[in-house]
């Protein structure tokens, strides 16, 4: 057997040095001696397959021999530590041998496709009761620290109008806003958000001289989801929305619900 030691720097309140030594064994099972006390998971692919995570409890990696590389990334808690290491399988040594290491990712991207439904409150019942559309949510998270999510929303709806100087709107929205997500076991995900954007509703065959009118807005949002694997999640968020204009101030509430790809 071969021993390899690496040394990755991270930061849990202070800056720490992180020794990560990796003991490499047969064709079938890729050993990880110890890892640092700090380090609370690691994730492996071969070459392009999808990102799994280490059993932190046998500490070893099932590895099917090929001549793709091995790749290794670390966490302390949502936070990418260090570089990838890379390895690759030596057939006369009979081992994986460490090779080098790639810089992280610094951003991760998740664009989610959505179905959504909003209902207005008392003070914007005027206008319409209900308004259902679709949607595309932008989520971005960097190394620096994986939890914290900045995100961007676009979406279309339509809703049926309830007097008569319009007999129906479409909306288009778009918000910019930030969150964090917090992790709940088993695959579940909270992420709770606040954004601020811009609506615009447009009037068909209304008996007003302007068209199209812009309405300012504040939202809030509870995203409930499950990972269903490392490139795939579903999800469903409860969604408050405050619409602000010099006419019409009301909230709307109501759901989102769709699936995120991480890119």
């Amino acid at each position: 057997m071969i021993r390899y030691r690496g040394a990755v720097c991270f930061v849990v309140g202070l800056l720490l040095l992180a020794t990560f030594p990796l003991l490499g064994s047969d064709s079938k099972v890729f050993n990880l001696s110890k890892i640092d006390p700090g380090i609370n998971r690691i994730e492996y692919r071969v070459g392009k397959s999808p990102w799994s995570e280490v059993d932190l409890n046998s500490l070893q990696i099932e590895v099917p021999i090929s001549s793709d590389e091995l790749l290794l990334r670390q966490y302390s808690g949502r936070s990418l530590v260090g570089d990838l290491l890379v390895y690759h399988y030596d057939a006369n040594l009979e081992t994986w041998v460490h090779v080098g290491k790639i810089p992280q990712e610094r951003v991760e991207v998740t664009l989610s496709p959505y179905a959504t439904a909003m209902f207005t409150s008392k003070a914007l019942n005027h206008m319409y009761t209900i308004s259902f559309g679709v949607g595309l949510d932008a989520q971005f998270s960097f190394s620096f620290h994986r939890d914290l999510i900045f995100k961007f929303d676009v979406e279309a709806k339509y809703a049926k109008s309830n007097n008569i100087w319009a007999h129906f709107f479409f909306i288009y929205g778009g918000d910019v806003g930030v969150g964090y997500r917090f992790e709940l076991g088993e695959g579940f995900l909270l992420t709770p958000s606040v954004a601020y954007g811009i609506l615009f509703h447009y009037c068909i065959e209304n008996i007003l001289e302007k068209q199209l009118y812009l309405q300012h807005m504040l939202a809030l949002d509870l995203e409930v989801g499950y990972k269903i694997n490392s490139k795939m999640s579903v999800f469903v968020a409860p969604k408050f929305q405050f619409m602000l204009d010099s006419t019409r101030n009301g909230f709307l509430y109501g759901l989102r619900a769709g699936v995120g790809f991480a890119l």
